[in-house]
Order: C-alpha cells, then structure tokens, then sequence
C-alpha cells in the first residue's frame, strides 16, 4: 500500500521503497543523480498530488487540476506533463499506487466532478436542453452510487492496517508525537 507521510519533507522513496523495482517508477528512480533522490521525490509528490484522491492525505486534490499542476511546478519546476515519463506515472499511479476501493472512489469522484463542471459550463438550449434534463434526473441516483463508494473508502480508512496484520499504534495514526 502507497504510503503518504505527514510532511513533504520527507523523501517518498524512503517509505514506499517497492516503487523502486517497479516500472516507470525504478526509471524515474535510476535516472535522479540528485542527492538522496530528492528531485524524483519531489516528482511523486506531484504525481501523489495529481492522482491520490484521499482528501485528508492529500489537501490538493480538492482543487482543480490546473490549480494542482500549478502547485506541483512551484513544488518541483521540473515536473512537466508533457514528459513522457511523467505521463506514464501518471497513468500507472492508480493501478500501482492505489488500493481497489481508493481507484473506484477516484473513478467515481472524478466522474462527479466531469458531470458537474460540464453542468455548470453548458449553455441550455433547445438541442441540448433533453440531455441536460436527463442528466440532472440521473443525479440523484449517481450521488447515491458514489455515497456507497464514498463509505466503502472511509470504512477501508478505518480498518487499515500495517505490515504484518497489525492495527496501526497511536504513534502511528498520529496521535502520538515525541518532543524534540
């Protein structure tokens, strides 16, 4: 399981070390001369900003995603879409980096905002004005499928667990935190 850290500080790499063998990850690994990987960390911060759609993990997918793509360029001025390398993280991100129940609640989240931008942006007129009827009497049914989804993820949150069955300690949910 993808695991994101509190802090952007730290290094990615040092807490999801199976990306490392794992293609196009291990390329984007292999190819940063930078010290302690920092650039390529700094590269799945933005890809995890980009695709993650755990909210209270990750504060960016809220915001559309130019907005997100703007705060990865100031985070990290060489993450750029249109690398081929970057775009296929990018497509390689849910299937790899994400849980069943976290890809379906991306899928259904995302599809929510599509419809909503494309209700909020279209003009009602006599040739589209059907469709748009239809549509808004498909809503409630939509919010109830993603409501489903929606609990499923939060129960999947709730249950999670760490390396070898455990329940997370209080230190590690965060509860806990050492003086320094």
């Amino acid at each position: 399981m993808f695991i994101i850290p509190e802090s952007i500080s730290e290094n990615l790499w040092e807490h999801n070390e199976f990306l490392i063998y794992l293609k196009p990850f291990s390329v984007l690994y292999s190819k940063d001369k930078s010290k302690d990987k920092r650039v390529s960390s700094n590269i799945l911060w933005c890809c995890t900003w980009m695709c993650h759609p755990d909210e209270t993990k990750n504060k960016y997918y809220r915001i559309n995603e130019e907005e997100r793509l703007e705060v990865c360029r100031e985070f990290e001025p060489s993450f750029n879409l249109s690398d081929p390398l970057v775009a296929e993280i990018l497509d390689k991100y849910p299937d790899l980096c994400l849980t069943l129940i976290e890809r379906s609640y991306k899928e259904d989240k995302d599809q929510l905002s599509a419809i909503s931008k494309f209700l909020n942006n279209e003009k009602i007129t006599l040739a589209n004005a059907e469709t748009i009827i239809k549509l808004k009497a498909q809503l409630p049914k939509i919010y109830a499928d993603f409501a489903k989804t929606d609990k499923e993820f939060e129960k999947q949150k709730s249950t999670q667990r760490v390396f070898g069955g455990r329940q997370k300690s209080q230190r590690e949910k965060g509860a806990l935190r050492p003086e320094k």
